[in-house]
C-alpha cells in the first residue's frame, strides 16, 4: 500500500487549511496517510523536526511518498540527506524555500528561529538520488517565499513545478481549505487519475475517486469524445494500442476521462493534444450531445464534441502508448465501421454522427 507522510508548515497544525481536505481524499483512495504533528510548531528546530519524522517513518521504499508545506519541505530534505540512499515513491513540495523574503523574518524573533534553517547546508545532489518523481507548487504572490525559488528548485532537484495565481503562502491564513491543484498534482505524484463521481443526472456528488476504483465499483463519472473532421467530410479515427485494457486494437475517437475539477472543454483540448499532438482552443469545440453508458463496469457519461482540423497524417504526433495509427474515414463510411465491429464506440453514437454530417453540409 502506498504511504504518504505529510509535514505541515511553521506555526501550522495538521487541522489547518488544505491538510484535512487532501488527507480525506487520499484516504478515500486507499492511500495510507500519516499527517504528522510536529513539535513546538511556533519555534521549529531542525533537530527536533527531523527526529519527529524519523520516529514516524518506519521504512523507506518505493511505496513511500512525502508531501511538505513550507518549512515542512526543508524537514523532509534534511531527513532524507541523513538516510542511506533508497528509492522512494516521490516528493511533493508546496511553497518550498531555502531563502525567505524580508516579510518572513521581519522581527528579531522570526530571524532567530529561521537562521539555522537558512544557513545549515542542504545536499541536493544526494536528495535527487532518492527519486526523480519530484513536484513543487508555488504561488505567484507568496509573501514569504521569493518567486526565484521556483527556478532554484527546478535546477537543484530537477523538479516539475506548478504556479498558482494569487494564493499567497498557500496556507490557512490565505483561507485556502480546498485546492484542486494540490489534489491533481498529488495524483501525478502517486500515479493516480482522480475522477469526479456524478449521479444519474450528471451532477457532482462530492466524491473524488481514482480511476480504477471508479471503474471497479461502477460509479458514474464523465468522459469526452471528439470527432475531428476535415473539409472533405472525413472523420479521424484512431486505432487503439494492443496493450490497452479497454477495446485494444479497436478504432475510435479522440477520447478520455475528465479529471477532477477539470472542465469538459479543457479535457477535450488536453486529450487532443496528448493523443495526436494537435493544439486547439476551447472555442474551436462544438457540442453535439451526451450519452449515458450503463455497464457492469465503467459506467459513465460521454460528452460528444466535434472540431474542424485540416491536417495530413504526417502532421499528427500520436501517443504511442495509447494509439498505433490514425486514419481519415469518410463520414458515410464510419457507420459501416461501427456496424462491422471495428470501432470502440457503439450504435449510440450514430445519431450524433448523422447530426454531425448535417451540420457540416449546412455550413
Amino acid at each position: 500500500m502506498k504511504k504518504v507522510y505529510l509535514v505541515h508548515c511553521w506555526g501550522g497544525k495538521i487541522e489547518d487549511g488544505w491538510y484535512p481536505w487532501l488527507c480525506k481524499h487520499l484516504k478515500n483512495n486507499n492511500i495510507e496517510v500519516h499527517a504528522l504533528v510536529m513539535p513546538n510548531t511556533e519555534e521549529p528546530v531542525i533537530e527536533k523536526w527531523v527526529k519527529a519524522l524519523e520516529e514516524n517513518v518506519e521504512v523507506l521504499n518505493e511505496e513511500v511518498y512525502f508531501i511538505g508545506h513550507s518549512i515542512g519541505c526543508q524537514t523532509i530534505m534534511r531527513y532524507l540527506q541523513k538516510k542511506k540512499i533508497t528509492q522512494i515513491g516521490g516528493i511533493l513540495f508546496v511553497a518550498p524555500w531555502v531563502e525567505l523574503s524580508l516579510k518572513a523574518i521581519e522581527t528579531e524573533e522570526d530571524y532567530r528561529i529561521a537562521v539555522s534553517w537558512l544557513n545549515e547546508p542542504l545536499y541536493f545532489s544526494k536528495m535527487r538520488k532518492f527519486t526523480e518523481n519530484i513536484f513543487c507548487i508555488f504561488s505567484d504572490n507568496d509573501y514569504f517565499v521569493p518567486f526565484s525559488q521556483k527556478k532554484f528548485f527546478e535546477n537543484k532537484l530537477n523538479a516539475n513545478t506548478f504556479v498558482l495565481h494569487e494564493k499567497g503562502h498557500i496556507s490557512a491564513e490565505d483561507e485556502i481549505f480546498e485546492l484542486p491543484e494540490i489534489l491533481n498534482v498529488s495524483g501525478k505524484l502517486l500515479g493516480l487519475e482522480f475522477l469526479e463521481i456524478v449521479d444519474k443526472n450528471g451532477n457532482f456528488t462530492g466524491e473524488i475517486l481514482e480511476r480504477d476504483i471508479a471503474h471497479n465499483e461502477n460509479l458514474l463519472h464523465n468522459e469526452i469524445s471528439v470527432f475531428l473532421v476535415n473539409d472533405k467530410s472525413e472523420v479521424l479515427l484512431q486505432k487503439r494500442s494492443p496493450n490497452k485494457k479497454y477495446s485494444p486494437n479497436k478504432w475510435g475517437l479522440c477520447a478520455g476521462h475528465v479529471d477532477a475539477y477539470e472542465s469538459l472543454e479543457s479535457a477535450a483540448v488536453r486529450e487532443i493534444f496528448e493523443e495526436v499532438g494537435v493544439k486547439i482552443k476551447e472555442s474551436d469545440l462544438h457540442f453535439l450531445g451526451r450519452v449515458l453508458f450503463e455497464k457492469n463496469m465503467n459506467s459513465h457519461f460521454t460528452y460528444l464534441y466535434f472540431v474542424r482540423i485540416n491536417l495530413n497524417f504526417k502532421d499528427f504526433v500520436i501517443q504511442t502508448e495509447e494509439l498505433s495509427k490514425v486514419q481519415w474515414v469518410p463520414i458515410l463510411e464510419v457507420r459501416k465501421w461501427v456496424d462491422e465491429g471495428f470501432t470502440s464506440f457503439d450504435t449510440s453514437y450514430l445519431p450524433y454522427l448523422e447530426n454531425l454530417k448535417k451540420k457540416i453540409e449546412s455550413e
